[in-house]
């Protein structure tokens, strides 16, 4: 993180720690890494991690890494960084608001990184958020694009339980903003929609989903050398296990 991320994330921890706080880390090994519909890892196997920080005043903060595959010369490991604030509303509803930095480690992999900010609320089995960011893909974005990168995400998910603790897992986004209307201008990308919907299945520790990822024909990432950022459709299937 840069000096101003590390020193916010100091203060939001001294905030952690005037109230009780729950740490929590998660393990995953996920076929592969998909990100707004995107291919993160070439459709290749990925190990991923995190680790969270709730208090019960309801701050939070987090950091969660996986392996990528950007292509030649890429960065080879993502972290995000995010923190927020979750209030109640009631039993079943609350609303959120936080931010997320993401890292790309690798030689010169600082151009990517790239700051999101959120506002969302989740009621019952539902959840939605708006992100956006001022520099959506870093200073490698706004070199690639001649300006100005701001980008919106629109998203809303589902979890909805079933019997024998089976659940019912749903996705859908929306990435739109002058960083996708720069890439329809040069027929990179545009804006566009992605979905998925899935099964997931929790045993004692361990937690399985599998699920269906698809969205707009992006026909400009749907070959895309070696899969690199590939957006055609394909199963994901992932296990994970949450300590303690």
């Amino acid at each position: 993180m840069r000096f101003s991320q590390s020193l916010w994330a100091l203060s939001l921890i001294a905030v952690l720690g005037a109230a009780r706080a729950e740490v929590t880390a998660t393990l995953t090994g996920a076929s592969d890494f998909d990100f707004r519909g995107i291919s993160q890892n070439a459709h290749k196997p990925t190990p991923q991690g995190s680790v969270d920080l709730a208090s019960d005043s309801g701050w939070y903060l987090g950091a969660w890494g996986s392996r990528i595959d950007l292509g030649a010369r890429s960065p080879g490991l993502e972290v995000d960084f995010s923190g927020g604030f979750r209030k109640k509303l009631s039993v079943d509803g609350s609303y959120e608001l936080g931010s997320v930095y993401y890292t790309y480690h690798a030689p010169n992999a600082h151009e990517f990184d790239y700051l999101e900010v959120y506002a969302g609320a989740t009621f019952r089995w539902a959840a939605a958020r708006l992100y956006f960011s001022p520099k959506f893909g870093g200073n490698a974005g706004r070199e690639m694009l001649h300006g100005d990168v701001s980008a919106f995400y629109l998203t809303t998910e589902a979890a909805y339980p079933l019997r024998a603790n089976f659940s019912l897992t749903a996705h859908a986004g929306y990435s739109f903003g002058n960083y996708w209307d720069k890439q329809r201008d040069g027929n990179y990308g545009r804006p566009y929609f992605d979905w998925s919907a899935g099964l997931g299945y929790t045993h004692r520790r361990l937690t399985f989903i599998l699920k269906w990822v698809d969205g707009s024909a992006l026909t400009e990432s749907n070959t895309t050398m070696r899969d690199v950022l590939s957006t055609r459709a394909h199963a994901v299937f992932a296990v994970s296990t949450t300590f303690p």
